[in-house]
C-alpha cells in the first residue's frame, strides 16, 4: 500500500512542474509585444525612451500649435476603419506616428502620408465650423512655422486653408440672412489683394453684406468699376450659373448658394458637401463623411508600415531590435524549461517504472 501512495506522490509531483511550464509559456503567450499589430495605436511612447527632444518653433500669433495638434470635438459613434483608427487616436498619434515632428528612424507616416493627414484636419475642422457657424473654430489650426526640419508660410498654414475652405459657405449663408455673425464677414477680406482692399471701406461691405446678394453685388461694382474686376466679382460672387464661364470653383458657391437658400443639404455640390449640408443642418454629424475618409487613409498607411516593419509600428530601429532581443531570449528560456520538464517527466516515469517492477 505505502508503494502506492509513493507511486501517486511521485506522479502527481512530476504533473503539476509540467502543468507550470506549459502555464507559463501560455501567459508569455497572450503577453503582447511592443509595437505589434495587436498593439492600440497612437499610444505614445515615453520621451526617454525616444531620445528625441521636440524643436523650438516660431507661430503667428493666437494660431493652432503643430507641436500640440488641437481640432473641434465631434460626439460620433464611429470606432475608426481599423484598431486604433478613431478621431481621437488618430489625434494621440500625431507627431508619434505621423505629423511633421515623428523621429525620423521610426517606423512611421511617409512626409506625403503626414501631409495627407493634415489635410483632412483641416477639412473636418472647416466643416465643424460651417456647421456652428464659427470660422473661428479655424484658429485652433497652426498658422505658420519656422523650423529647421520644416518651413510653412502663413498662407499656406492650416488655419488659412481652413478659412478658405469654411468661408464661401458661411458667406452664403451670411447674404441670405442665415448665418450674421460679423466675423463671417470680415473673414472674406483675408484673401483680397491690396489693390482691392485699398477701395473697401470695411464696415460699408459688410453693411452692404448683410443686405443680401444684389445689394452686396451692387456695392462691389461701384467701388471697383473696370472690366477686369467685374469678371473677378461675377466669379467670387455669381448670381448665376453663367456668372461662372464655366469655372468649377464658382460653379460649386452657386451651388451652394442654391442649397442653402433651398434648406435643402442633398443639393450641396459634391466639391463642398460637408461643409454645406453641416450649415444647412447645423449639425456637425454631416462631419463625420470626412472623418470616415480620415481614417481609412490612416489605417491604409498603418498596415503599411505594418507590412514594411514586420508589425513595429511607431518605434525606432533600436527600440524594434530590443524588442527582437527580448523575444530570443524569451524564447531562449521557454525552450530551457520546456527541456527540464521533458527531463523532469522522464526520471518520474523511470521511478514509477521502478516501484511497480518491485511490487
Amino acid at each position: 500500500m505505502k508503494k502506492w501512495v509513493i507511486l501517486v506522490l511521485v506522479l502527481l509531483g512530476g504533473l503539476l512542474l509540467s502543468l507550470q511550464y506549459f502555464i507559463n509559456k501560455g501567459e508569455k503567450k497572450g503577453a503582447v509585444r511592443t509595437g505589434t499589430p495587436t498593439e492600440e495605436l497612437g499610444v505614445a511612447l515615453p520621451p526617454a525612451s525616444t531620445g528625441f527632444v521636440m524643436p523650438e518653433a516660431t507661430y503667428t500669433e493666437g494660431a493652432g500649435d503643430y507641436n500640440n495638434l488641437v481640432v473641434p470635438k465631434l460626439l460620433t459613434q464611429y470606432k475608426g476603419a481599423c484598431a486604433g483608427g478613431s478621431l481621437d487616436e488618430i489625434l494621440l498619434a500625431h507627431n508619434k506616428l505621423w505629423g511633421y515632428f515623428v523621429p525620423k528612424a521610426n517606423a512611421a507616416f511617409e512626409f506625403k502620408e503626414s501631409e495627407t493627414m493634415y489635410g483632412f484636419m483641416k477639412d473636418y475642422t472647416a466643416c465643424v465650423a460651417a456647421a456652428r457657424a464659427d470660422v473661428t473654430l479655424c484658429d485652433t489650426l497652426p498658422a505658420e512655422i519656422n523650423t529647421d526640419l520644416v518651413k510653412i508660410p502663413r498662407d499656406l498654414g492650416l488655419r488659412r486653408q481652413c478659412r478658405r475652405l469654411a468661408t464661401p459657405t458661411l458667406f452664403a449663408g451670411h447674404l441670405l440672412g442665415k448665418a450674421n455673425d460679423a466675423s463671417i464677414c470680415q473673414a472674406t477680406l483675408d484673401d483680397l489683394q491690396p489693390q482691392a482692399l485699398a477701395r473697401i471701406n470695411v464696415t460699408d461691405y459688410c453693411q452692404a453684406s448683410d443686405k443680401g446678394l444684389t445689394s452686396f453685388r451692387a456695392y462691389l461694382f461701384k467701388v471697383m468699376p473696370d472690366p477686369s474686376a467685374a469678371k473677378e466679382i461675377n466669379r467670387s460672387i455669381p448670381s448665376s450659373k453663367s456668372d461662372c464661364s464655366g469655372d468649377a470653383s464658382c460653379l460649386s458657391r452657386g451651388l451652394t448658394y442654391e442649397a442653402i437658400k433651398s434648406g435643402d443639404a442633398s443639393a450641396c455640390p459634391a466639391a463642398n458637401q460637408a461643409p454645406c449640408a453641416g450649415f444647412i443642418t447645423k449639425s456637425a454629424f454631416a462631419c463625420e463623411a470626412v472623418i470616415k475618409d480620415m481614417s481609412k487613409a490612416y489605417c491604409a498607411s498603418v498596415e503599411r508600415i505594418k507590412k514594411k516593419s514586420g508589425g513595429y509600428v511607431g518605434l525606432s530601429k533600436e527600440e524594434m531590435m530590443a524588442d527582437i532581443e527580448q523575444i530570443k531570449l524569451k524564447k531562449a528560456e521557454e525552450d530551457r524549461q520546456k527541456k527540464e520538464a521533458e527531463k523532469l517527466l522522464q526520471e518520474v516515469n523511470k521511478k514509477a517504472k521502478k516501484i511497480l517492477g518491485k511490487e
